[in-house]
């Protein structure tokens, strides 16, 4: 019997290593992701948010895809509902 193929486990990470992907403050990062600007995977028990590492290296290619950043959280929103 063949064993069927397993997916990958997505990559799971920190507001830290997001606001480094992002190349935003970590500050910034944990209101975006409170305000729904940035898709959260989960919150830990403690309120920490946790982010799947594909979805925020979308995000940073969405946004160096534009000539000029996106500073708004309103404009972040709309490439994110646009990628959807």
């Amino acid at each position: 019997m063949l064993a069927e193929p397993q997916q990958p486990t997505p990559e799971i990470i920190g507001p830290v290593r997001a606001a480094e992907i992002l190349q935003l403050d970590r500050s910034t990062v944990r209101r975006l992701a409170n305000q729904g600007a940035i898709p959260v995977h989960a919150w830990t028990p403690g309120g920490h948010a946790r982010f799947l590492k594909s979805e925020v290296e979308w995000l940073r290619d969405q946004l160096a895809a534009r000539t000029k950043l996106p500073r708004s959280l309103k404009r972040l929103r709309q490439i994110r509902q646009a990628g959807s």
